[in-house]
């Protein structure tokens, strides 16, 4: 569902399929491969036991492979775009999205949302609105890392030095949410906000 919307949101209409099909397939293709050498502990953790779900219902093992990455190649478009826009392979982007995503929890957090109840249909929305955020910022963030054009460790600390005071205040709300035996939507709208506020400093 999200790739749908993902390409409704983000690219020109009337959709050009044939020529979207060009842009991402190859890029799409090279992540898909290598998932399990991109992705972080969490995300690799959760591909791992949908594969595993799906093999013990009777799947076949190559099938329950592919089904298992579905969630995960929700967001291999945003990567291909990123790579794209600042010119570099998209293995590389790949590895610089997946390490914000751990860093600051955007897996951890936007899982929390997915498992939360609503208690009415307008929870329901702020929950979505709140996981569509965070694909945004995690979006954001590595584009604002990799905006001089290359990848490599020293990017990503760079950046948190040049932004200390705004990280450490994220990190400390990030921790205090670590604690809570479960989040709820007020918790996840006030971390959205910090987040939002984070990667949108200059």
């Amino acid at each position: 569902n999200r790739m749908a919307e993902w390409f409704i949101q983000t690219e020109k209409h009337p959709l050009d399929i044939t020529g979207n099909i060009s842009r991402y397939k190859k890029g799409v293709e090279i992540l898909s491969k290598d998932l399990e050498n991109i992705l972080g502990e969490l995300a690799l953790f959760d591909l791992q036991a949908r594969t595993k779900r799906f093999h013990q219902k009777g799947v076949s093992a190559e099938l329950a492979s592919a089904c298992g990455r579905l969630k995960v190649l929700s967001s291999v478009c945003d990567v291909v775009r990123l790579a794209d826009i600042v010119a570099l392979p998209v293995r590389d982007v790949a590895t610089t999205y997946s390490q914000l995503g751990t860093r600051f929890r955007f897996d951890w957090l936007r899982n929390s949302a997915n498992r939360m109840s609503a208690n009415s249909h307008w929870d329901r929305l702020a929950l979505g609105t709140i996981v569509d955020d965070m694909w945004q910022l995690q979006y954001g963030l590595t584009l604002k890392i990799l905006q001089h054009g290359r990848q490599d460790e020293t990017m990503m600390a760079i950046w948190e030095e040049a932004h200390q005071e705004r990280v450490e205040r994220v990190d400390l709300i990030l921790g205090e949410l670590s604690a809570m035996p479960h989040l709820d939507l007020a918790m996840l709208a006030v971390i959205n906000r910090e987040l939002r506020e984070m990667v949108n400093i200059a």
